[in-house]
């Protein structure tokens, strides 16, 4: 694992894939690895191929808040802003999987929880939800203050929200939006 986040930070992103590959192959039920590699792949635009390894390593750990955080990311790269809103909706709210698992939700903190819940905020905007939307924004500017990325995007949740507001067709909505990738693991 460490090997294959050493060679993602290095760029070498097909050498990165190849160890966490190996690292699932020791111990396959660990979500660590497919969570590893669905970040590498998005890190390179292969969004397609970082949300089939999100699924497997939600499938790995079915109540884990993290692995649905993960999986709604990558949705979202991949413009699937519902199955985004979704999957995060999980990690941000807890609930009920499809197969019964519960997942108990991840209250909002600096860091990696921070990118879901504006990531969820920003999926909501864009399927025109608002009014959850401006909550999510609303909070992101109250609990965590000093994460810019997170104000940047809270703001960029009510410049969207703005958009819905004033059109009475859909809008073209921002196609960018800051969100940084990040190499460290969940907690």
């Amino acid at each position: 694992m460490a090997l294959g986040r050493n060679y993602r930070y290095l760029q070498q992103y097909d050498k990165a894939v190849e160890e966490f590959n190996r690292a699932n192959a020791l111990n396959p039920p660990d979500p660590m690895p497919d969570t590893n590699i669905s970040r590498t792949y998005a890190t390179v635009g292969e969004y397609a191929k970082a949300i089939q390894y999100a699924l497997q390593a939600v499938k790995d750990t079915p109540s884990d808040p993290y692995m649905h955080g993960n999986l709604g990311q990558m949705y979202y790269r991949n413009r699937e802003y519902q199955s985004a809103a979704d999957s995060l909706s999980l990690a941000v709210h807890g609930g009920l999987t499809e197969d019964g698992n519960e997942v108990e939700g991840l209250p909002l903190d600096y860091g990696r929880v921070a990118e879901y819940y504006y990531t969820y905020g920003l999926s909501l905007a864009r399927l025109g939800e608002c009014g959850e939307a401006l909550q999510i924004s609303q909070l992101l500017v109250q609990g965590v203050p000093n994460d810019e990325t997170a104000v940047f995007n809270a703001d960029a949740i009510i410049e969207i929200c703005q958009e819905v507001a004033d059109s009475p067709i859909a809008p073209q909505l921002p196609e960018a939006t800051a969100t940084p990738e990040s190499t460290e693991a969940p907690e």
